[in-house]
Order: C-alpha cells, then structure tokens, then sequence
C-alpha cells in the first residue's frame, strides 16, 4: 500500500543539517556531506511511496548550503514523485485495456 513520507529538513546549532522522516528516522549531516546509502536508507524508498519535503530553519548551517541540499532533495523528491505518476498512468492504461478485452 502507498505511503506518503514527509521528509523534515532543518538546521541547528552545531551547523549540521538534521533530517527527518514521518516513520521516526533521522540523520544528522556533518560537514555537509553524505552519502547514497544514506539517503535511500532515510526516504525509505517503496515504489509506490509518495515524498514531500518540509523545510524548517537552517539554523546556523550556511543558508546557501541549506538552500542547495533542500534543491537536491527537492529534485529527488520530484523525480520519485514523476515516476509514481508514471507507474499509476500505466497501471490504470493496462487496467482498462483489460477491462476492455474482458467486455468483448
């Protein structure tokens, strides 16, 4: 069944970038680096889960840095988001291309 995962995006004192999912995981970036695994582990990824993206204040984090890993979140969000609008067109296309054989 589909999920929709809100991811919460913040800064905080430390300048670190703290992420947050609506299923309790969090990840705290240092450095301003992070990794793949990392991401995938937190936007717990199913194909069917949709994703929005909650932007909270940067904190001390640099408001630049902030503003462009909010972007890439966005763009993954986006391209996640497009796929599963994709993936439904097509099931309800092959849905209704079964019913229409079924009705003959």
């Amino acid at each position: 069944m589909a999920r929709e995962i809100k991811i919460t995006v913040e800064g905080n004192q430390q300048e670190e970038i703290v992420l947050s999912n609506s299923e309790g995981k969090q990840v705290v970036i240092k450095d301003n680096s992070t990794n793949a695994k990392t991401l995938f582990e937190l936007l717990d990824f199913e194909p069917r889960n949709k994703y929005e993206i909650d932007v909270q204040d940067a904190g001390k984090v640099k408001q630049k840095v902030f503003d462009e890993f909010v972007s890439l979140l966005e763009g993954i969000r986006d391209g996640i988001n497009k796929l599963l609008e994709e993936q439904k067109s097509e099931e309800m296309a092959s849905s209704d291309k079964s019913s229409e054989e079924v009705g003959c």
